[in-house]
């Protein structure tokens, strides 16, 4: 049987193995679910949120502006 000590390691070692996260420490457990506190690096926030603005920018339009054309600054104000 696998302790809850042992998952909470294997929890952390499959967040910085796969994701890039470094987890500062598990707050609580509740049988199935897990409340972390967790440490991105600032750079990989930055790129996921630059995706999502030009997600948006192709997805929708933007008065005045060719579709995908929308400056990240008019996406941003119209969120």
């Amino acid at each position: 049987m696998v302790t809850p000590d042992e998952q909470g390691l294997a929890l952390r070692h499959w967040l910085a193995r796969t994701r890039g996260v470094d987890v500062a420490e598990i707050l609580e457990r509740n049988g199935f679910m897990v409340k972390m506190k967790v440490e991105v690096p600032v750079g990989d926030v930055k790129k996921a949120y630059d995706a999502v603005v030009r997600e948006y920018a192709s997805k929708y339009r933007f008065p005045g502006f060719r579709p995908g054309k929308a400056p990240a600054k008019v996406v941003e104000a119209r969120l």
